[in-house]
């Protein structure tokens, strides 16, 4: 049987994205048994080389959204006067900001149809990656988390989540959430009138419950008043009904860490401009941090530069940013545990000109897209707030795609993923 060059290019570049994926996943077990997850910077980086390649193999490169591409080496040159502290730091932060263009390039390979039939595939690895998953979660409730003992996990991590009484198989307790809820959005965008559609929602929800992540919990239920929009006024009993539901689910599945958090923030708001007080004593780590931050943008309305608080990037700045010794022992920040405070700190109020190159792109976005572009908006938003944003696991990548979905989502090569729905 012969092969066009065609379905050879597609089953190479295929083949590489799955592996990348894969990878992407591993690092999640890796992480958990040498507390190392450098497979995920490998997914990401294998991405954009095959990137690069595809778009090198063009002969013709058509300029898409010619005002992102002048806002982005814009901004870029931002950084690079005004925000360059060491050579190191300055490159590894630049490269955690721009996670979400990786597969920009990549998806100048695709038209709908082969877009289409890899995420196919694709669906078919996060299948197997969620089924395996809960099993480990439901083993983990049988036995009490020796499951992950057995299997080599280190001490810290099992420790660590059965103090909490968090269980989230093999995933980190920080990750699985954001992840199953970016499956779940790709799952609707791809996905549907597949047999895989039922059960890869079934399996999303399921992980998003068991990861006990307050912010993924807020994500879900605003997802849902934003993907049921339309229906809200006709059915907007049942709609309610069911984000009630969910939500007494939530509440008395993570009742304890509700309470406690409603207790450390309203500490934390009311003595806001004090951060001497706001102290490990009273508050968890986060909100220390953000009460720090707000202090650095006090004294620094545009910041300290790349590379220099709240990230592994500083680890590689002498000059990075020293907390107190009285609050903060090791005073060096490279974990501030909120991409939020973490960028406020080292951009100020240019942050501001980073998110709008940020999303500024998917405003234009098709028009049967823009649900799940305010979908993402939400997811992002949220995240960054009270995780690492790009620097927190698996998810970043699959931000990424979804990212370049919608980007290029009014293209002539796109466009009929979403004309479907008009």
């Amino acid at each position: 049987m012969k092969i066009s060059i065609q379905t050879f290019n597609f089953f190479i570049v295929s083949t590489i994205l799955l592996f990348a994926f894969s990878l992407n996943f591993f690092g999640e077990i890796l992480n958990g048994i040498y507390r190392i997850g450098f497979t995920d910077e490998l997914g990401i980086l294998l991405v954009l080389c095959i990137g690069v390649y595809i778009l090198l193999s063009l002969r013709k490169v058509r300029v898409y959204n010619k005002d992102f591409l002048i806002l982005f080496p814009l901004l870029t040159l931002v950084y690079v006067f005004f925000y360059y502290e060491t050579f190191i730091s300055f490159v590894y932060e630049y490269y955690k900001l721009f996670i979400f263009l990786v597969f920009l390039p990549v998806l100048k390979f695709f038209n709908a149809a082969t877009l289409q039939r890899f995420l196919k595939l694709l669906h078919k690895l996060f299948l197997l990656v969620l089924s395996i998953n809960f099993v480990f979660i439901v083993l983990q409730y049988i036995t009490k988390n020796a499951i992950l003992t057995k299997i080599g996990y280190s001490e810290l991590r099992v420790s660590g989540w059965e103090k909490i009484g968090r269980y989230t198989g093999l995933f980190d307790v920080g990750t699985l959430g954001a992840t199953a809820l970016l499956i779940l959005m790709l799952n609707e965008i791809g996905n549907k009138g597949n047999k895989s559609h039922k059960y890869i929602l079934i399996l999303g929800v399921l992980s998003v419950i068991f990861s006990s992540s307050k912010a993924s919990y807020a994500i879900l239920i605003l997802w849902i008043f934003i993907y049921f929009r339309k229906q809200l006024l006709k059915h907007f009993l049942k709609i309610i009904a069911g984000v009630a539901a969910i939500g007494t689910v939530i509440f008395f599945y993570t009742y304890k860490a509700i309470i406690s958090k409603i207790i450390q923030y309203q500490f934390f708001l009311e003595n806001l401009y004090n951060p001497k007080i706001v102290n490990l004593a009273n508050v968890e780590m986060r909100a220390m941090f953000w009460a720090q931050s707000i202090k650095i943008v006090q004294n620094n309305l545009f910041g300290l530069g790349l590379g220099t608080f709240g990230d592994a990037s500083s680890k590689y700045n002498p000059e990075a940013y020293k907390m107190p010794a009285s609050l903060w022992p090791d005073q060096f920040v490279y974990l501030s545990d909120s991409a939020l405070s973490h960028v406020i700190a080292e951009q100020g109020i240019t942050c501001l000109l980073y998110l709008f190159v940020l999303f500024f792109p998917l405003l234009k976005a098709h028009k049967n897209a823009k649900v799940y572009v305010y979908m993402l908006m939400c997811f992002y938003f949220v995240q960054v707030i009270f995780t690492m944003g790009f620097s927190a696991g698996t998810w970043p990548l699959l931000f990424a795609l979804l990212y370049a979905i919608l980007y290029y989502s009014k293209s002539k090569k796109i466009n009929a993923l979403f004309e479907k729905a008009d």
